[in-house]
């Protein structure tokens, strides 16, 4: 019975990426962030319920890769897809494909993250959720004429990030986890570079609130060169 909570957990996710794949089909593509955004909660806690009662699985785990790549590879990509649909005219229509390299280059992360022995406690390319989170603060920022509203409305900014972050997805690059090692003391000094990047990070989505998602990103591959 312990094991159904984390794998109904990870089932919300799914319906969060479900959801999603709806929003997007009404071209309500700012709701498609917060299924993201929400689905990022549920992929939180399912990991967290598992180790808390002990009940960590093979399915679960492969349940949850099915419901990342759902809400964290397919739904940035319908993003970028719809921002850039709405900015190019129409000879240039086809650049529009250009953001299905997401979807691709997460599936393809997801898999090199379950047969990999050693991101337990730290990260080779960037993560399908920060990836997933970036993308998902443009139609917020937007929506609510935030900074970078220029920005991301340029289709070449938009290419270039749709190749960019999908090259990190696959990427080898280094990349600190919000984790502790059973051997990391607290007053080490990769946890207080952790907590730094967590407090500033909340300062960051005070004072800018959406505008502050493509900083922290920023910040989180800057701090991986000084964080293991």
């Amino acid at each position: 019975m312990k094991s159904i909570l984390p794998n109904t957990i990870t089932s919300l996710n799914l319906l969060s990426g479900c959801l999603g794949l709806y929003f997007f089909k009404t071209g309500e593509i700012h709701l498609i962030s917060f299924c993201i955004f929400s689905g990022a909660f549920f992929d939180f806690f399912d990991g967290l319920t598992a180790r808390a009662l002990n009940v960590q699985s093979s399915i679960g785990k492969e349940l949850d890769s099915l419901a990342d790549m759902v809400t964290f590879g397919i739904l940035p990509g319908l993003i970028a897809f719809s921002l850039l649909d709405s900015v190019l005219d129409e000879k240039m229509h086809f650049f529009s494909f250009l953001a299905l390299i997401i979807p691709l280059c997460s599936a393809l992360r997801l898999a090199k993250f379950n047969v990999s022995e050693d991101q337990s406690t730290s990260f080779k390319g960037l993560p399908t959720p920060a990836n997933a989170i970036f993308f998902a603060s443009f139609p917020l920022i937007l929506n609510s004429k935030g900074f970078f509203e220029n920005v991301i409305t340029n289709p070449i900014f938009l290419c270039a990030s749709a190749i960019g972050f999908s090259i990190l997805l696959v990427s080898n690059m280094p990349l600190f986890a919000l984790k502790l090692s059973k051997d990391q003391s607290f007053l080490n000094t990769n946890t207080i570079l952790k907590l730094s990047f967590l407090g500033v990070s909340g300062l960051l989505i005070l004072f800018f609130l959406w505008s502050s998602i493509p900083i922290i990103l920023a910040l989180y591959l800057m701090s991986s060169l000084f964080i293991k």
